[in-house]
């Protein structure tokens, strides 16, 4: 699923607000009418929950928050129906919340989701029980109060019941250009799983047109990390078999066993009608026949607010797969369109289930 949120600082406009489980609704205020904002055509965001990678545990893209001392716990996994997603349980009340990452939008927007409120606790209030709220935000990450709320909320349930697919109409506060879609136990205890969720928005922000720059990073010289300037390596806690280092010819990646190893550039404005291109030499590939192993050069972009922006059906826009060594020193070039909504971007080499060596000379980006 395609959230994530909240971590106190792990993603950027999203901080846990205070509890307001025992307050009534606040008084309703006046509405300034929105100012006029460039926007595109708007966008789905799927919001799939079977993918492990977010904050806290959280599936991919999302984060839970559950302050210390909190009795309650958040879970991702398989659900009751077998599905997989998430699950909030509250055996008091309390601040325990599961939130998406900033989503970008103008105006309207529709939410969907399926979900289950398995257990609930007695309900005092008409306003407690498990609940499905938007946390709107304007450009800079303030809170956007509701006129008659704090939050605006999509879906309240006071009781037990089976599996419920909801769809919510939302129109935000003036203002605002990120959404937040929450769930938590209000005044209650309980557990409540969701399996998926949606979010299609009338439109989203324009970022200012962007030029097409152009960049070359010369990777002979390792700066304070040790990678070459505007190159970054990663190299997950535990991966065996796998070493990135620079040397005086440029950068040297090596694995002898499938990982999540990476070398990537320091992000860059993306635009469309961009060239890469690099220098490079593979030896000793090891891979098989499925389309996307091998040695890859793709482009990982991101949007306004740094989430990840995907083209169609694949995490990255791949530029070139290799599937076959080349000892001898060699250029590549590779065209890339930046996806809907990408704002900026990384150039990145890995081997993707598959063992060998490249040399890096140089690389560099600039118009087609």
């Amino acid at each position: 699923m395609i959230l994530g949120l909240l971590a106190l600082a792990v993603l950027p406009g999203c901080t846990p607000e205070a509890d307001v489980s025992t307050l009534p609704p606040i008084a309703s205020v006046p509405v300034v009418p929105d100012a006029p904002v460039a926007a595109a055509a708007g966008e789905s965001k799927a919001l799939e929950m079977d993918f492990a990678g977010g904050s806290n545990g959280a599936p991919y893209a999302m984060a839970f928050f559950i302050p210390p001392g909190t009795p309650a716990t958040a879970t991702a996994g398989l659900l009751s129906d077998g599905t997989e997603g998430f699950t909030l349980t509250a055996t008091a009340p309390g601040d325990a919340v599961v939130c998406s990452q900033p989503i970008a939008v103008v105006g309207p927007f529709t939410v969907t989701a399926r979900q289950r409120v398995t257990t609930i606790g007695a309900v005092a209030q008409p306003w407690h029980g498990a609940q499905v709220e938007i946390r709107a935000r304007a450009e800079d990450g303030r809170l956007l109060e509701v006129p008659g709320t704090r939050y605006a909320v999509l879906r309240l349930d006071a009781a037990v019941g089976d599996w419920a697919s909801w769809e919510q109409r939302v129109e935000p506060p003036p203002g605002t250009r990120k959404a937040e879609l929450c769930w938590r136990l209000v005044g209650t205890t309980g557990s409540v799983e969701v399996d998926r969720a949606t979010v299609v928005s009338d439109g989203v922000p324009l970022p200012p047109p962007v030029p097409v720059v152009s960049v070359r990073w010369d990777l002979d010289t390792p700066g304070p990390s040790g990678a070459p300037e505007g190159f970054e390596f990663m190299v997950p806690p535990g991966t065996r078999g796998a070493t990135i280092v620079t040397e005086d010819g440029g950068i040297r990646f090596e694995t002898t066993a499938a990982s999540n190893a990476l070398a990537c550039s320091q992000p860059f404005s993306v635009a469309p009608g961009m060239l890469f291109r690099a220098r490079y030499r593979l030896r000793d590939l090891q891979t098989d026949t499925r389309p996307w192993t091998g040695f890859v050069a793709e482009v990982r972009t991101y949007d306004m607010i740094g989430g990840l922006a995907s083209p169609q059906g694949v995490p990255f826009s791949t530029l070139n797969t290799w599937k076959a060594a080349v000892p001898d020193w060699a250029e590549f070039e590779g065209a890339f369109a930046p996806p809907k909504g990408a704002v900026t971007g990384k150039l990145c080499f890995r081997f993707v289930e598959s063992t060998g060596a490249v040399d890096l000379d140089w690389a560099a980006v600039g118009p087609g």
